[in-house]
C-alpha cells in the first residue's frame, strides 16, 4: 500500500515526479495507475491510496495549513523510530496530535527538539541558512523537503524550541507557509524567497 496528498492545477500536478516516487512503491502497478489518473484529473486537493491493486483518490477541500496560522507543541507519536519514513494514511497516529485551526510542532520526549508538524514538514532560518532536521530524526519523508534538499537549499541541524527560530512549514499541497510571529519570528523575507523559488523551480511551475 502506498499514498499521497497532492495539488492538482490547470498546469498538472506539482511535484508530480516525488508524488511518483511515493506511489510506486506500491509496485509498477501503482506508478501506472498514478500516471494514468495525473491524465485526466481535475483541478483540486487529493489524498491517492493505493491499495488491493486499485487507485483511490478522494477529493479534500483544503489544507490544514494557511499563512500565519497558530502553533501548538506535543510529544511526537513517532519518537520510538529512526528516520524518515513513508507518510502514512489515515487513520494514523497523526490523528491524535491534530487541532483543527493549528499547526501542532512535534518534538521528542523531552520537548526540546521539532522533528516535524501535524501536517507539514518543518525548517528553521539560522540567520544565514535554512536546516532541516537531520535525517536520523522520526518523521515522515516530505515531498517538499526532498525538493529543497534536492536544489541543495537545506543543510541538517537540529532544530531546538528553546532558540525560537524563524520557522516555515512545508508541504506538497501549500508548499511553503508561515507560522503565527509568536512564539517564533518571521523569517526575513529574502529568505522566504528562497524557499519559494526553489518550491516553484521543483514543481515544475
Amino acid at each position: 500500500m502506498s499514498y499521497t496528498v497532492l495539488r492538482v492545477t490547470a498546469d498538472g500536478v506539482p511535484f508530480r515526479a516525488h508524488h511518483a516516487r511515493r506511489i510506486a512503491a506500491g509496485g509498477e502497478d501503482a506508478r501506472a495507475a498514478f500516471e494514468a489518473f495525473c491524465a485526466v484529473a481535475a483541478p483540486g486537493i487529493y489524498a491517492l491510496r493505493f491499495e488491493g491493486g486499485a487507485l483511490s483518490a478522494e477529493p479534500r477541500t483544503h489544507s490544514r495549513l494557511w499563512a500565519g496560522i497558530p502553533v501548538g507543541y506535543a510529544v511526537s507519536p513517532f519518537t520510538n523510530r529512526v528516520g524518515r519514513f513513508a507518510k502514512p494514511p489515515p487513520p494514523s497516529p497523526y490523528a491524535k496530535v491534530r487541532t483543527e485551526g493549528i499547526a501542532t510542532l512535534l518534538t521528542d520526549r523531552e520537548g526540546e527538539e521539532i522533528f516535524e508538524a501535524c501536517s507539514a514538514a518543518v525548517i528553521a532560518w539560522t540567520g544565514e541558512r535554512w536546516v532541516m532536521p537531520p535525517p536520523d530524526r522520526p518523521r515522515v519523508a516530505s515531498v517538499a523537503e526532498a525538493a529543497l534538499e534536492e536544489a541543495g537549499l537545506l543543510t541538517p541541524a537540529p532544530i531546538r524550541v528553546a532558540l525560537r527560530q524563524p520557522l516555515l512549514l512545508l508541504n506538497a499541497v501549500i508548499g511553503a507557509c508561515t507560522v503565527a510571529p509568536s512564539p517564533c519570528a518571521l523569517p526575513p523575507p529574502a529568505a522566504i524567497a528562497l524557499v519559494e523559488r526553489a518550491l516553484r523551480a521543483a514543481s515544475g511551475r
